[in-house]
């Protein structure tokens, strides 16, 4: 279910919302494989974060819905190397409680329209295995699988491939 503009509002990330971000992504550092960092970002790791994704051009946005930041997504380097600049690798996440609302669908279409304003021109997301939701959601997003890593990762007692998708921005 997609959400009405009325019921949530997207912008872009603040210091203020460090609290609410750790929180969203430490439950996921703890408790299943869409993140492969094993430790919880502390306060001082979130506000670096911002500081990275506050300017050009590799944004982040929270997603707010009834006065909460409910989700947020970000922008990041696929690659340092000058050449790579218009590649981005795609983030997102939702709070536990608020996943099955249309939040993440919301988020990535933003981060999808946003991106060429940053000179983004492909998208890129990589998907540990075993995350399906995330796998359709890109897939219906016009995200078109372009490889797979076996046994790139170790968390939670599991090996992981990581799955490559990718969309090309007009």
């Amino acid at each position: 279910m997609l959400t009405t503009d009325s019921e949530c509002n997207i912008r872009c990330v603040a210091p203020g919302d460090a609290d609410a971000l750790r929180d969203i992504y430490n439950h996921y550092v703890a408790t299943s494989t869409a993140t492969c960092d094993l430790f919880p970002r502390t306060a001082d790791d979130q506000a670096l974060w911002i500081e990275k994704h506050s300017e050009n051009p590799y944004p982040g946005w929270v997603l707010v819905a009834g006065g909460v930041v409910v989700g947020y997504a970000s922008l990041s380097p696929f690659n340092p190397k000058p050449a790579y600049r218009h590649t981005a690798e795609n983030s997102l996440y939702v709070h536990p409680e608020h996943t099955g609302n249309g939040y993440g669908e919301r988020l990535l279409m933003h981060t999808l329209s946003e991106a060429p304003k940053y000179g983004i021109t492909n998208v890129v997301a990589l998907i540990t295995e075993g995350n399906d939701v995330s796998i359709r959601l890109h897939e219906r997003y016009g995200f078109v699988p372009c490889g797979r890593i076996e046994n790139v990762a170790r968390k939670l007692g599991k090996t992981l491939a990581l799955i490559l998708m990718q969309k090309q921005l007009s």
